[in-house]
């Protein structure tokens, strides 16, 4: 404050505003002269808020090209951050996401391993709420997704069996067996044409079943364990 006749003999303190939430919050100020008299209120205004967003709920779920993440950005959320455990090479989480938006396809998310996902959402002023959600490990086959319509010859990748010295996969379609073959790892790339059964075989248009059994011993003498899995997919070349 100034005055010229008597001078200033206080002002009102200086405050730290702490609450309630306000666009605007309202600070009103005041000074005295030496004499008593009082200046007009001065008003000040800001915005303030304190109030964290709502928390974020998620969705997760594995498809073929790694793992999709959705979540909500309710009231004034202005970005998001995204932290997948564990992280790529180390244990450490990674950050997958960082900006605007409510979803994300992870695409290194690729291990049948069990996943967490924090969603931390910020509104504008700095406010932060954070949820976590576990993807549960995958069993059976991985790839191709169940119901997948695909153009050629897919991959199928299954999760691993311990001890397994290989494996039996089984194309069929419908009541006919198409192939029967005994892989080693845990993936094998389907032919769009392949010999079985004295038969040259096509990968033609049509819905398709792959079964995968464990095998263990040797392939002289092999001993299977459960059924690993199976998984139906549509072949549409046109």
């Amino acid at each position: 404050g100034q005055d010229g006749g008597s001078g200033v003999a206080d002002c009102t303190a200086p405050v730290t505003y702490a609450g309630p939430d306000g666009n605007p919050a309202k600070l009103v100020g005041q000074c005295r002269d030496a004499v008593g008299h009082l200046s007009a209120p001065v008003t000040f205004e800001l915005r303030y808020d304190h109030t964290k967003p709502a928390r974020p709920v998620i969705k997760a779920r594995r498809t073929s090209r790694g793992i999709a993440v959705s979540w909500t950005a309710q009231g004034d959320v202005v970005r998001a951050e995204v932290k997948r455990s564990p992280g790529g090479k180390g244990k450490k989480p990674a950050v997958v996401f960082a900006g605007k938006g409510v979803r994300l396809v992870d695409r290194k998310a690729t291990s049948p391993s069990r996943y967490w996902y924090e969603v931390r959402v910020y509104d504008q002023a700095g406010n932060a709420a954070s949820r976590t959600l576990a993807v549960e490990p995958s069993t059976g086959i991985l790839l191709p997704v169940g119901g997948a319509v695909v153009k050629r010859a897919p991959l199928v990748r299954w999760v691993p069996v311990a001890k397994a010295r290989f494996y039996n996969v089984q194309l069929w379609q419908g009541k006919k067996k198409l192939l029967t073959t005994w892989p080693s790892e845990t993936k094998l790339r389907l032919g769009e044409i392949w010999k079985f059964g004295g038969r040259t075989q096509r990968l033609r248009n049509g819905k398709y079943q792959v079964y995968v059994w464990p095998a263990f011993g040797t392939l002289a003498k092999p001993q299977y364990g459960k059924l690993v899995g199976r998984v139906d997919f549509v072949v549409k070349k046109r």
